[in-house]
């Protein structure tokens, strides 16, 4: 009797799912689109299938090695748990906005031959090359890829997981635009592991240490989104190559182990400064001048975004006034108060006392900000002037109704003191 096809095997689990187009093939096994229809209702999903042995030719190559049948059958069977735990792992990260989501899945035992097949039902997504084709991808595109991925990184982080296989081959994008990692095949959890760990990854996007065989940690998976990253922004080269020699087998080896050897990466030539400083430290040779993990990246990854990349340090570079509040060097004098609001002081050109707010001060080599500042200063000496010969105006009207008053006064004293002699005299 003769094995079921693909689509008959899984017409005895998943019924209401059809297979209608091949997404790709691999190692082990394909990725179709599935359709499955509920009366006026239609949903798709991706379903992997994977093949273990691939074919009946590495059944013979096992026993041709001194297996017997039950040996190879156990043999199989560590590789299908091995997937399975894959399964198991990812179907842990549902509903995780940047990570794959697997939906379900069946393992089905040959009765033939000794092997298995094993479908995952997952969200349909677009593989990231597929979804690029030819296209380039401007700055702002790669930081957010570099925004989502390093999140989904923050998550593998809480499970103590380390993927070890970041690649463009490994990223997805959904409708929407959002970027996702996918297919955890060789990711390993941190608390399983016991000294040096085995030698997995892709070798054009593998950290240094894995190469070498040292024991690692998720800087590992840094390293590799900042090699995708450089290689988005460097028109799809990995460090090393050039036009010229990207497609010669010889160079790619060759620069291959440049980059394993430590030898220093050249910035990647369509980033920005800000972002290629990013890219490099992600890369460092040495794990500990990494970013330490996923969060920091996504942090910096932010901050070149919104263009406060790099603004700490400037600020700690300025001079203060003690307590770390910028003073500007563009003009002279002396500040006392509080910087959390408005403060007063005195400048010793003319010694004007004023009030300005923290925001109007700018560092030194703003000429033009400190001529506003100075054009400022001048009018608010104009003003005081203005009102102080205002009051000096004010104050000899006020002399000359006073003096106007005193005569009255003075004069009606005088009239009643001659009617008082007139009268003495009268009557005297």
């Amino acid at each position: 009797m003769a094995e079921k096809t693909t689509e008959e095997l899984m017409y005895d689990f998943w019924p209401e799912w059809s297979l209608i187009k091949l997404l790709g093939k691999g190692a082990y096994g394909a990725v179709y689109e599935a359709v499955r229809s509920d009366y006026t209702m239609e949903s798709k999903s991706a379903i992997k299938v994977i093949r273990i042995p691939e074919n009946d030719t590495e059944i013979d190559s096992l026993i041709a090695d001194g297996m017997t049948l039950s040996d190879t059958k156990s043999y199989l069977n560590g590789i299908v748990m091995d997937f399975v735990n894959e399964i198991r792992l990812m179907e842990s990260f549902k509903g995780v906005q940047n990570i794959v989501s697997v939906e379900d899945y069946q393992v089905v035992e040959h009765t033939e031959k000794p092997g298995y097949t094993i479908f995952i039902r997952m969200e349909l997504l677009a593989p990231l090359n597929n979804w690029l084709g030819d296209r380039d991808m401007p700055e702002e595109e790669v930081i957010q890829l570099g925004l989502d991925i390093s999140k989904a990184l923050e998550i593998c982080a809480l499970k103590k997981v380390i993927h070890r296989d970041i690649k463009p081959e490994n990223i997805f994008v959904n409708e929407f635009g959002d970027y996702k990692l996918g297919d955890f095949g060789i990711a390993k959890k941190l608390e399983n592991l016991a000294g040096a760990m085995s030698q997995k990854g892709t070798y054009n996007y593998m950290a240094p240490e894995i190469d070498k065989g040292d024991e690692y940690n998720a800087t590992v998976d840094i390293y590799s989104l900042g090699l995708v990253l450089y290689r988005f922004l460097n028109n799809r080269m990995l460090p090393f190559l050039t036009p010229e020699t990207n497609a010669s087998p010889n160079a790619r080896v060759e620069a291959l182990k440049r980059r394993l050897s430590g030898e220093p990466l050249p910035a990647p030539c369509n980033a920005s400064e800000n972002m290629a400083a990013i890219i490099l430290k992600a890369c460092a040779y040495d794990p500990a001048r990494r970013y330490q993990s996923a969060k920091e990246l996504n942090e910096d990854l932010k901050r070149v975004l919104n263009g406060t990349y790099g603004m700490e340090d400037k600020k700690e570079s300025m001079p203060g006034n003690g307590d770390g509040a910028p003073v500007s060097p563009g003009l002279t004098g002396t500040f006392t108060g509080s910087f959390t609001g408005s403060f007063t002081g005195s400048f010793s050109e003319n010694s004007p006392e004023f009030t300005v707010n923290r925001d109007n001060l700018v560092p030194a080599g703003n000429s033009d900000a400190a001529d506003r500042i100075k054009r400022r200063l001048a009018e608010q000496n104009k003003e005081k002037t203005e009102k102080r010969n205002m009051m000096a105006e004010m104050g000899t009207e006020n002399a000359g109704v006073r003096n106007k008053g005193r005569m009255i006064i003075i004069g009606s004293a005088a009239a009643v003191l001659c009617a008082v002699i007139y009268l003495l005299i009268r009557f005297l």
